[in-house]
């Protein structure tokens, strides 16, 4: 079979990236047999991972006009004629004739060339009102997803929580929906013991630190976390750290201004870009994860942490219960104080900390590498008959 995987995304957009990249990981150790190409929008792309016999890299440089959104857009809408207009970069995937198409990320370039294809929808959060939020494209995105989830062979989903989601929103037949989690980033199962003292000494680890990667964002919550441990420094004397991993953007800039403005600042530590190679260890000489998001249905550093041997804290809301299960502590991501009181008690027993831990790594097993391979080069053979 001849596969085009279509990536859309970069690294600055955090799990739907990575994910993309665990598509290409399974297809490139488990999925032999087939011919790929691989159509990328991201000059970040990481072309030598992929530089391999029978397949091919196609990098689409081209920035599209304004008529090619358009046409876009009113195809979207349901004016399905204009949809060739709608190509535009992505004609290429169209000249390589691939008999199926993989999307990782919900775009419908492949719906645009008339071809068939397999789409992946990680949540529908932009038809929720979150705090903070404001996004002026949640008509087009809609229109989108709906398109995209008609429209696929097979639709990806998260969770049972994304399935009922997608099934109820767009009117889709639940056979044609595959729960694939997007489960750690492939790097997080890499450790390499040796480079610990490296990491410490590199970030100046504290003993005791919360972690929590991801973009900056009110959606994503960091704030929440600043405001619990400004309760702890205050009112229980206790000085836990956090270490906040992401692309600098304004918002890291209010988290930063509101640590200093809660007399914390010596215990927050915004630190940027961080390499994939460093991620795993970061996660390891965590105190706990803590997942302060308002935004699900799951989330990518829960997986990872499960993998890294990283106890959680996560909030309440979206798939997150379902996907933590008794493998960490809730909290309400709107109260500062419950959080505080969830990471005072992951701090005090160790002996919790390694119930979750053992509880983690039996809830990651079914997600290995291999496993999460055949669950995807199923979804494949299905749509492809």
């Amino acid at each position: 079979m001849r596969v085009g995987i279509v990536i859309t995304t970069s690294p600055n957009n955090g799990g739907t990236y990575y994910y993309s990249l665990k598509v290409l990981d399974a297809l490139r150790d488990f999925g032999q047999g087939n011919e790929y190409a691989v159509f990328y929008d991201s000059p970040s792309f990481p072309v030598n991972d992929y530089a391999l016999p029978h397949w091919t890299l196609h990098y689409n440089v081209t920035q599209d006009g304004l008529g090619t959104k358009f046409a876009r857009f009113f195809s979207a809408v349901g004016l399905t004629v204009i949809s060739p207009l709608a190509r535009g970069r992505y004609r290429a995937l169209l000249d390589w004739k691939p008999d199926l198409v993989i999307c990782p990320s919900t775009t419908l370039a492949a719906w645009w060339c008339g071809l068939p294809f397999i789409v992946a929808i990680h949540d529908i959060w932009h038809r929720y009102k979150l705090p903070g939020v404001i996004r002026f494209d949640e008509p087009f995105r809609d229109l989108q997803w709906r398109q995209a989830a008609k429209s696929a062979r097979i639709v990806l989903v998260e969770s049972e929580l994304g399935k009922s989601e997608v099934v109820s929103n767009y009117g889709i037949l639940e056979r044609k929906i595959r729960i694939l989690p997007t489960g750690p980033a492939s790097f997080i199962w890499r450790h390499d013991p040796n480079r610990h003292d490296e990491i410490r000494a590199k970030y100046k680890l504290p003993e005791y630190y919360v972690f929590y990667p991801g973009g900056y964002s009110p959606a994503k919550n960091q704030r929440r976390i600043i405001e619990a441990l400004a309760i702890l420094h205050t009112e229980k004397e206790l000085n836990i750290n956090a270490i906040l991993p992401g692309p600098l953007n304004a918002y890291s800039a209010e988290i930063s201004k509101l640590a200093d403005e809660l007399g914390i600042g010596h215990l927050v530590h915004i630190v940027g870009f961080v390499p994939d190679e460093d991620m795993s260890i970061l996660y390891r000489n965590a105190l706990c994860l803590v997942m302060a998001s308002y935004i699900g249905p799951t989330n990518m550093p829960i997986w990872e942490a499960f993998a890294a041997g990283c106890p959680v804290i996560s909030s309440n809301v979206g798939g997150m219960p379902e996907q933590v299960g008794d493998t960490g502590l809730l909290f309400d991501p709107s109260d500062a104080r419950q959080l505080a009181e969830r990471i005072e008690r992951m701090y005090s027993d160790k002996n919790l900390r390694l119930t979750l831990i053992e509880r983690g790594r039996l809830r990651i097993a079914p997600l290995s590498p291999e496993n999460w391979a055949r669950t995807l080069l199923s979804a494949i053979k299905d749509a492809g008959e």
